[in-house]
């Protein structure tokens, strides 16, 4: 069997490079959040990121048809994810209304943590 080659340093620069831009992007999240709820309102914040997401995945798959070929269970399932992901943006805002930007990055970002981190009697 044989090993994969190691990226050189250049590719390694590469990598910390675009991990960095990816994190300063995702960290603009709750700003961007916290800006926008000041001005409209939640639902209508959520409502928008989901409309802007219709449009990128629609252009997505206008512009390669072939990819989304599917039976009806998954696009059942699909559709179910859309939902509960539109509320888990939908309370993502109304949050942002409630909170610093700081706070509301740290209580996504720490979420999948808290489960294990209960206090029982």
């Amino acid at each position: 069997m044989t090993r994969p080659a190691k990226p050189g340093p250049r590719a390694t620069s590469a990598m910390v490079l675009w991990m960095l831009l990816l994190t300063f992007i995702w960290g603009l999240a709750a700003l961007s959040a916290k800006v926008i709820t000041t001005g409209i309102a939640p639902g209508m914040a959520a409502g928008l990121r989901g409309l802007l997401a219709l449009a990128v995945l629609s252009a997505f798959v206008l512009v390669r048809p072939g990819v989304m070929k599917t039976t009806l269970r998954p696009a059942l399932l699909a559709a179910a994810t859309g939902v509960l992901m539109a509320t888990d943006f939908l309370f993502y805002f109304f949050g942002a209304r409630l909170t610093t930007s700081g706070q509301l990055s740290v209580f996504v970002n720490t979420a999948p943590g808290w489960p294990g981190t209960t206090i029982s009697e």
